[in-house]
C-alpha cells in the first residue's frame, strides 16, 4: 500500500494532508484497513500499511529496535510496566510531557533519547504536566528525530530506528526512479510500435553510476 502524506505542520498530531482533523486510529477507513494490515509505519513519507509481518525486523538487525505494545484508547499504541502507563505512541488527545524526565520509565527509546530529546520544535503543540510518569511520542519526535516507525500487529511490538538517508540519496534515487519509469515507456512504445531499439550506452552508463553511488554510501 502505498504512503499517505502526513501534514508537518499540525503538531502534535497526525493528520493526514487535505484533512482537518487528528486521524482516529480505532475508527474510519484507515482503522479497516489497519485490521487487514500486518504492520503500520510512520516515517517522514507519511503513513502506510503493509500485509507482511513486521517481526522481521529483529532487534539487533540493523539500526531496528523494538519495545513491547499494547493496544490504546488513548493513542495508536501504548506500552505499560504492570498496570501503569509509561509510554503512548501518537495519542489522539492532548500530549502532556512531564515536567521531571528522570520519573520516566526507561527504554531503548528514552535512553536514546534522554530528556525529550526528540522533540525540538518550538511549536511542538504539547504541555507540560507536573505530575506525569509517562513520555508520549508525537508527530515533533517523528518529524524532529527523522524517526522511521513500525508496528507489527501480530506480535504486539513497535520496531524504530533513526533515519539517517541523506538528502543526496533521496534525490538520486527520485532521478533514478524517473528514469527507470522512462525507459520502461519507451520499450513498450517500441514493442508496440514494432521498432528497433535505440542505442543502449546511456542505461549501462547509469548501470555503472548507481553500483558506484551505492559503493560509496
Amino acid at each position: 500500500m502505498p504512503y499517505a502524506a502526513i501534514d508537518h505542520s499540525v503538531m502534535p498530531f497526525i493528520v493526514l494532508e487535505d484533512h482537518q482533523r487528528p486521524l482516529p486510529w480505532h475508527h474510519g477507513p484507515h482503522f479497516t484497513s489497519r485490521l487487514a494490515a500486518g504492520f503500520t509505519r510512520l516515517n517522514g513519507f507519511g503513513l502506510q500499511h503493509g500485509r507482511a509481518e513486521a517481526s522481521r525486523l529483529a532487534e539487533g538487525s540493523g539500526s531496528w529496535r523494538s519495545e513491547p505494545c499494547l493496544t490504546s484508547h488513548e493513542a495508536l499504541r501504548e506500552q505499560k510496566h504492570g498496570s501503569v502507563s509509561t509510554m503512548l505512541f501518537f495519542p489522539t488527545g492532548a500530549v502532556a510531557i512531564p515536567e521531571d524526565f528522570s520519573r520516566i520509565e526507561r527504554n531503548s527509546f528514552t535512553r536514546t533519547f534522554p530528556n525529550g530529546s526528540s522533540c525540538t520544535h518550538r511549536n511542538s503543540g504539547r504541555s507540560v504536566d507536573q505530575h506525569d510518569q509517562r513520555y508520549e511520542v508525537s508527530l515533533c519526535d517523528l518529524v524532529d528525530a527523522r524517526l522511521d516507525v513500525v508496528f507489527d500487529h501480530s506480535a504486539g511490538r513497535v520496531f524504530w530506528r533513526e533515519d539517517s538517508t541523506g538528502l543526496a540519496t533521496q534525490v538520486f534515487v527520485c532521478a533514478l526512479a524517473v528514469y527507470i519509469v522512462t525507459c520502461v515507456a519507451n520499450n513498450i512504445k517500441n514493442i508496440v510500435a514494432n521498432s528497433e531499439m535505440g542505442a543502449l550506452w546511456h542505461q549501462h552508463a547509469v548501470l555503472v553510476a548507481t553500483v558506484l553511488f551505492i559503493g560509496a554510501e
